[in-house]
């Protein structure tokens, strides 16, 4: 793979951050604020001492007449189940919990400025004419009625798929099932119609990607339903092929909350956490098949099943992430998969790991996210075919910070990881709306 080594990139680098929970700490947020403004030409300078919250307002006001052009783009499947006075309530109770606001408050970016995305609704296959007036108030669900050049039958069948997961996602929310309802299951059929809707609109799906993906600075992936989230890039693979290269050749930056940072990495689950159900319904391993970011290795299932694999693959380093950790819960967990990384790797390089490094990678205090990155550091050399990923214990107000090279002479990309665990300020733990959804 080469990866960590240092090369001249032919253009610009990649950008990612991926988060616990958004932008929660200083460190984070200038860290964030540091990598947009690097893709608007502007070189921030570095923070002395400990980063803190008026160093952040210091650097918005410097730069406030920039930070004021930054266009945002948020991917927000997670909302589309619930209905949407439900979500206009918990985005008035709570606005700290949605990026559009955290783009407002943490950073300066007029709100004016963010476009929701959901991926559900194919948005490239909208017109003009409002179906719902008060769509705007919660996202795109229902927002327009159908383009005049789509076909009314299309537009009727992916609308009949929709009513039946919203059907399927009721009962396994109220625990009524626990298994497919058909066969093929409905994600298998969902996939499939989408690919022909997506060949058959090929060119109104590149003019809506051109319009709202290219010209965006950030794109934010929201938290929520980690499957639901990552079942909107298995169905729309024509999309996550496309975000995942503009992102890779220096593009927008992308900045995932929870859901949002678990769907780019190897897998999206550590242990069998998901309720019985949900991945039979709305999981399709199968469309990986059809993605530019999965390889041999990753199709055989071995290591990480398929029905768990990140949809928005944005690495080749074999990695995991658990956000929202908590020692109790998950320190032994991660330490097991771990330890199961490390033999692969030995046995198949016959290269040594530490060990210490490994025992003391599975989150028992906060230094274990920086020896959970050096372990990934070594073993990424064996992406092309490791099979079992490094875990990372990812707190409440920790991140990770990933630049990705453009390819070199002998086509890898080169990928650096950055932790940052400054954590989260004294109380934050017992704070009301840790106890909301929207995770």
């Amino acid at each position: 793979m080469g990866a960590g080594a240092s090369v001249s990139p032919r253009s610009r680098s990649g950008r990612i951050l991926l988060t616990s929970n958004g932008l929660s700490t200083p460190e984070i947020t200038l860290y964030f604020m540091k990598q947009v403004l690097a893709n608007k030409g502007i070189k921030m300078p570095e923070v002395e001492g400990t980063p803190t919250w008026e160093q952040v307002e210091a650097i918005k006001k410097t730069y406030a007449e920039a930070i004021a052009t930054v266009k945002v783009v948020v991917m927000n499947d997670t909302q589309w189940f619930f209905d949407g006075p439900e979500n206009e309530e918990f985005t008035q109770q709570k606005p700290e919990m949605i990026w559009d606001h955290k783009m407002f408050h943490d950073f300066g970016v007029p709100l004016a400025n963010s476009t929701n995305v959901e991926l559900f609704g194919k948005p490239w296959l909208y017109g003009d004419e409002i179906r719902d007036p008060d769509c705007h108030k919660w996202g795109t669900r229902h927002r327009c009625a159908y383009a005049a050049d789509v076909d009314k039958d299309d537009g009727d069948k992916w609308d009949a798929l929709i009513a039946e997961a919203d059907d399927v996602y009721a009962k396994l929310q109220a625990k009524e099932i626990s298994a497919a309802t058909s066969s093929p299951s409905l994600a298998e059929r969902w996939s499939a119609l989408s690919r022909e809707l997506d060949e058959k609109y090929a060119a109104k799906l590149e003019a809506w990607f051109q319009k709202v993906m290219v010209g965006a600075d950030v794109i934010c992936g929201a938290g929520g339903d980690v499957v639901i989230v990552n079942l909107a890039y298995q169905l729309n693979r024509a999309v996550a092929d496309k975000m995942a290269k503009l992102i890779h050749d220096g593009g927008p930056v992308y900045v995932g909350r929870s859901a949002g940072t678990m769907i780019t990495a190897k897998s999206m689950e550590m242990t069998a956490e998901v309720a019985p159900g949900w991945l039979e319904n709305f999981s399709d391993p199968h469309t990986y098949k059809h993605g530019s970011m999965f390889n041999a290795n990753d199709l055989d299932g071995d290591g990480v099943a398929l029905s768990v694999m990140g949809a928005l693959r944005l690495f080749e380093s074999p990695f995991a992430m658990r956000p929202h950790f908590d020692v109790e819960a998950h320190a032994h967990l991660v330490l097991e998969k771990n330890k199961k990384a490390e033999a692969e790797f030995e046995a198949e390089t016959g290269e040594e790991v530490c060990d210490k490094l490994v025992a003391d990678s599975h989150g028992a205090d906060i230094k274990c996210l920086d020896n959970a990155v050096a372990l990934l550091n070594q073993l990424k050399k064996h992406a092309a075919n490791q099979d079992n990923p490094v875990f990372i214990p990812l707190w409440d107000g920790a991140a990770l910070g990933v630049t990705v090279a453009p390819p070199d002479e002998e086509g890898n990309r080169v990928e650096h990881f950055d932790a940052m665990s400054m954590g989260m300020p004294e109380g934050w733990a017992e704070a009301e709306y840790m106890g909301k959804k929207n995770g």
